[in-house]
């Protein structure tokens, strides 16, 4: 027979590695020697086993059939609802403990913070801090208060956090990567950062998970410099081989900052590419212009073996998508398929949004009508294709139809709209449509909106009309506005017009081709050829400058 210290041994190796099958093996056996009725720590090592193999159903029938509990009992429940994030069965398990005239103790309330942070109970969270500071243990115990701290900080309490974290007699590195930690997840990466400097002044060195939240710190704010003093410090500690969490997250600072040469490099020198390395520098390449690069770095991916997951397969369509590379998307989206992704939400909008910029409207609505969920990302990609190959029709079919789905338009709707309305000639709905945007549905039209209606009545010969509405606007006039009146008044044969459309156009750019083109040709369709040759002359002096 196995004594009582073998099987605490025992059952203690099986939950620190996970082994539940071997768990349940040395409970049988408990069981059938009849060890349980008559050893409390035997069964709350029991217990414990069960509930840091994550079978909580097991863990809370051997505490049902404790007779004689004590507070070890309590916390070992209640520390494996924690770690498990059961926040609710915490927080009764709390309850229930006190009317057996259980204390809290340490175990308990770091259990019962972690559950109100969880599931965001700050009212819960608040009794407790009355609880803590009554007992007296927050000025004595550092885990406690980083526990409180972290509490607030997941409630959204941030201020709340930041005077706990104020308060207390002793800080570590623990306590300072809660407080970093709260601050980057608030989007507060610059409040962030200072902590780390104050880490330097308490002369607390930070780890790996603080040099992880700062450098995430730094991507939010743009913060290029302080992202690479932090990578000459952890090469000068020697991390970045050592950590691939670390590595990664030095990986997307540089992705977030721009500098994706120094993504490469640091990518490069990773001993280990997983799927998340990869994910982050495809889409890096793919959002910041080099889609070529996005594309590449996709295949070699593939070529060493791993799998992309549904935001890989969302980087690679939107590069096809910017490339036109049609070829190449078609083969993306047999891989999503073979994974049974094409039907998920994002890849399917990226998958209508690729097709119809390449200009395969058929395909495009063929993914389109296939989605499970059809939201306004998808309706407004397809209205934008329809809308770029002048297909006025679909564009208003689609908006009839979404609209009958329950599908709230957004000001890109409006945008496709609009420029469906002028495409087809139709002044007075695409002025309507113009007009309803504030007043139905409660948004400020943007530059854009201002792009489209300007552009839909100059199209229409009112010009004078449309010069009208850009004095009015509330925004600064884009050189898409000047492009669209030029336009205009080249087609009507509007000189004076044309000119001061032309002077404020190469007011915001210069180098602006495309005015300088469109003013010569409406001097040369009036038969202005000293102007027109004039206005070459200019661009001509400019482009060399």
């Amino acid at each position: 027979m196995a004594s009582h210290r073998t099987l605490l041994l025992l059952l203690k190796a099986c939950g620190s590695i996970g082994a539940s099958e071997k768990g349940e093996e040395i409970h049988a056996y408990i069981a059938k020697e009849r060890l349980l009725e008559r050893n409390l720590i035997l069964s709350n090592a029991l217990m414990d086993m069960y509930a840091k193999c994550g079978d909580l159903v097991k863990a809370q029938e051997v505490f049902n059939h404790i007779q004689m509990r004590d507070e070890i009992s309590w916390n070992t429940l209640i520390t494996g609802y924690a770690r498990h994030r059961h926040s609710k069965e915490v927080l009764e398990c709390h309850g229930r403990m006190q009317l057996e005239g259980f204390s809290q103790n340490t175990v308990s309330f770091l259990a019962t913070l972690k559950g109100c942070g969880t599931i965001e109970l700050i009212k819960k969270g608040m009794e407790t801090h009355a609880k803590i500071v009554k007992e007296e243990i927050l000025e004595s115990n550092i885990l406690v208060g980083s526990a409180l701290v972290d509490m607030y900080a997941k409630c959204g309490a941030i201020y709340r956090a930041q005077e706990v974290f104020d308060k207390l007699v002793m800080r570590n590195v623990v306590s300072f990567n809660v407080i970093i930690g709260a601050y980057v997840e608030q989007g507060h990466g610059e409040e962030a950062l200072q902590h780390l400097e104050n880490m330097h002044c308490e002369h607390i060195s930070p780890n790996a998970t603080t040099l992880t939240c700062s450098l995430k710190a730094c991507g939010s704010i743009g913060a290029r410099d302080r992202g690479q003093k932090l990578h000459s410090y952890i090469i000068t500690k020697g991390l970045l081989e050592s950590d691939e969490l670390l590595g990664n997250s030095l990986v997307d600072m540089y992705i977030k900052t721009k500098l994706l040469e120094e993504a490469q490099e640091v990518f490069d020198r990773l001993l280990i590419h997983d799927v998340i390395s990869w994910t982050m520098l495809i889409t890096g390449y793919s959002e910041y212009g080099d889609e070529s690069k996005a594309l590449h770095c996709f295949q070699q991916m593939q070529e060493a073996g791993i799998s992309p997951v549904e935001a890989t397969f969302v980087s690679g369509l939107t590069a096809c998508r910017n490339l036109r590379a049609i070829g190449k998307g078609q083969y993306i989206h047999g891989e999503a398929m073979n994974k049974g992704l094409e039907e998920e939400v994002v890849i399917g909008n990226t998958m209508v949004s690729m097709y119809a910029k390449c200009g395969l409207l058929g395909t495009a609505k063929d993914v389109f009508d296939r989605l499970l969920c059809r939201d306004i990302v998808s309706c407004n990609a397809l209205m934008t294709g329809y809308g770029h190959l002048g297909e006025s029709l679909s564009v208003l079919n689609i908006f009839q139809k979404m609209k009958q789905e329950g599908i709230e338009p957004d000001a890109t709707s409006f945008v496709c709209i609009i420029n469906a309305y002028s495409h087809g000639g139709l002044l007075g709905k695409g002025q309507m449509y113009f007009t309803i945007i504030s007043k139905y549905y409660g948004f400020a039209p943007t530059l854009d909106h201002y792009n489209c209606v300007v552009d839909l009545i100059a199209r229409a010969g009112h010009m004078y009309s449309a010069m009208a509405i850009i004095k009015k606007m509330p925004l600064h006039p884009g050189i898409m506005i000047w492009h669209s009146l030029l336009g205009a008044c080249r087609k009507w044969g509007n000189v004076a017009l044309g000119r001061y459309a032309f002077d404020e156009a190469v007011q915001l750019d210069e180098g602006d081709d495309a005015a300088y083109l469109c003013m010569f040709n409406i001097y040369s369709d009036a038969d202005m050829d000293d102007e027109a040759k004039y206005i070459e002359r200019l661009r001509v002096e400019v482009m060399n400058r």
